[in-house]
């Protein structure tokens, strides 16, 4: 590796790291050898080296979820950079910065047959928030480089946040000569020019404020993304008298925070349709990613009332139905808007809400205490006990959807984060090892079989690295989502085609990568473990049965259905 590469490397490491670059997820290769050993030479970079580029796409991602900063992955060239694309596109679509730098074969090497040469120019696409095809180191540093670096942090942390692709070639030799890592070229001290983050937008909202005022009947609904003062949330929300739905990903139903108009159990009663009728409201003020809840979805697509969208960097409407965008960060407008109101407090249309809520929960509760053995609702029903700072990792597909429907909330506060930006069950164990990395609290992951066993490689992350996370696996041997969808009336192929039973005991798998099981026989021990910080990587594995999960979801809808009919 001739000199002028490595401080090619190093020059463009090391102005990501001074641009605010913290977590580097490397993977082994030869020709990423440059990179590698500036990542190696920058001690403000925590690295982690892994098996697996998919795996370490999502690790970084989890690890840039919980900071905010744009975690780096380093890949060689060929198919090792197209195995970041799941985790790019659910960076894109969740607006998680992240910077890619992949190394390449240099241009005379493309497209003549090439080992482990393939076309990196705008790989990702779309999914990019910015792409450059960087030129073959040769010389000195150049500025240009630094450049780079620069503006791909910036690109990355803007609005919205995102992935950043830097293809970097590099031509033979990559592995340095004797004496040439002894004392790596230093920076030239030159001024950053990033710009700094300038005030937020000024904003007046006295016009909203006043309107909202006029509209006794009216919700606040949070979804993913919604901002982290929840205070803010809780004192608007008290100041207009209007129920707060909380998805489970809000992070509004956990914390010390008045929680006094939080509803959590509207998936469940508003399926019951004359209930949902008269609860149409004549404004909804929606923050955030759309919700988790089906029927939470399905009644804003239906009720005739306006609504208030507060989106920063472009709509997320899928059911087309705001009528306004108010473009600020959701803590900006909530603290704003509370400012600007007049307290009122709850009247008769929160209180038919909460009314509605208590209903359901007695249902739920009811239903969950005559459940003789496990089953996904007993699991999420457990939660409430987890250390107050904790992290919860949760898989998509059925997980997501059960902690929406059980998952009642405490006043401990707990960070809860998945990947819903493209709502995939891929990468969910090397994403919850990322944040679990970098959270200061005790880290739990929420995860189906199905899941579980399709990042099951991340494992080898676990072993490398004494990240503590209990695996609270829902094991129904198979993908039960598909149970609750028209596929189940299939009269052939169902089994086969989409349930996809499997028959692993994920136990001794653990135990290879130096985890171990932890069994917990009835719910008031589950709570317990639930309770406790991991010392390590814990497998808690729940056995659950898909039919009778089924079953007991039905008669759930059920009986919240009969329960609310007379309100």
């Amino acid at each position: 590796m001739s000199a002028s590469a490595y401080a090619w490397a190093l020059a463009l490491v090391g102005e990501l790291a001074r641009a605010g670059v913290r977590q580097a997820a490397i993977c082994p290769g030869s020709r990423s050898t440059p990179l590698a050993l500036a990542v190696l030479h920058c001690p403000e970079l925590a690295r982690t080296v892994h098996l697996d580029e998919r795996s370490a796409a999502f690790f970084a991602l989890g690890a840039a979820r919980v900071t905010g900063r744009p975690a780096l992955v380093v890949t060689t060239s060929g198919t090792a950079a197209a195995n970041l694309f799941p985790a790019v596109v659910e960076a894109a679509q969740a607006r998680v910065p992240m910077i890619l730098l992949t190394a390449d074969r240099p241009p005379e090497a493309r497209d003549f047959g090439a080992a482990q040469t393939v076309d990196q120019v705008h790989l990702f696409g779309r999914y990019a928030r910015w792409f450059v095809d960087l030129p073959v180191p040769e010389g000195g540093v150049a500025a240009h480089v630094r450049a780079v670096a620069r503006e791909a942090v910036r690109r990355s942390t803007g609005n919205p946040p995102g992935p950043v692709h830097l293809n970097v070639p590099f031509r033979e030799p990559l592995v340095p000569g004797a004496g040439e890592l002894a004392g790596p070229p230093p920076l030239p001290e030159r001024p950053m020019h990033l710009r700094a983050p300038g005030p937020e937008p000024r904003w007046d909202a006295a016009p909203l404020a006043a309107s909202l005022a006029a509209a006794p009947r009216g919700l606040l609904v949070l979804g993913p993304d919604s901002g982290r003062d929840r205070a803010a949330a809780a004192r608007v929300a008290r100041a207009l008298g209007y129920p707060v739905l909380a998805d489970p990903l809000s992070g509004m139903r956990s914390g010390p925070h008045d929680r006094g108009l939080v509803i959590t159990h509207y998936d469940a009663f508003l399926r019951a349709e004359p209930l949902a009728a008269s609860l149409a409201p004549q404004v909804v003020v929606r923050l955030g990613a759309p919700p988790t809840s089906r029927a939470l979805n399905r009644m804003l697509a239906r009720w005739p009332h306006r609504e208030v969208l507060v989106e920063p960097a472009g709509p997320r409407d899928p059911e087309f139905v705001a009528d306004e965008i108010v473009p600020l960060q959701p803590d900006v407008f909530l603290r704003a808007l509370g400012d600007a109101l007049e307290p009122r407090g709850p009247g008769p249309w929160a209180r038919r809400w909460l009314e509605a809520e208590a209903v359901a929960g007695a249902a739920v509760r009811g239903l969950l205490e005559e459940a003789q053995a496990p089953f996904e609702g007993t699991v999420v029903d457990a939660l409430p006990s987890l250390p107050d700072g904790s992290l919860l990792v949760v898989g998509n597909s059925m997980p997501v959807r059960d902690l929406d429907t059980f998952y009642r909330g405490s006043e401990r506060a707990v960070d809860i984060l998945a990947n819903r930006g493209a709502n995939g069950i891929d990468g969910v164990l090397s994403t919850a090892l990322g944040a679990a990395w970098v959270h200061p609290g005790p880290a739990t992951l929420l995860v189906g079989d199905i899941s579980f066993q399709h990042d099951i490689g991340a494992l080898a992350t676990a072993r490398r690295y004494p990240i503590p996370l209990r695996v609270v696996l829902i094991h129904n041997d198979g993908g039960a989502i598909f149970s609750y969808l028209p596929q189940a009336a299939l009269e052939r192929g169902f089994q086969e085609l989409f349930t996809t039973a499997h028959g692993v005991d994920f136990a001794p798998v653990v135990r290879a990568y130096g985890g171990w099981e932890v069994r917990a026989e009835g719910t008031d021990e589950l709570r317990r473990i639930v309770g406790r910080e991991p010392e390590g990587l814990e497998l808690l594995q729940v056995r659950t049965d898909r039919e009778r999960s089924v079953a007991l979801h039905q008669e759930l809808w059920r009986r919240v259905e009969r329960a609310v009919g007379a309100l």
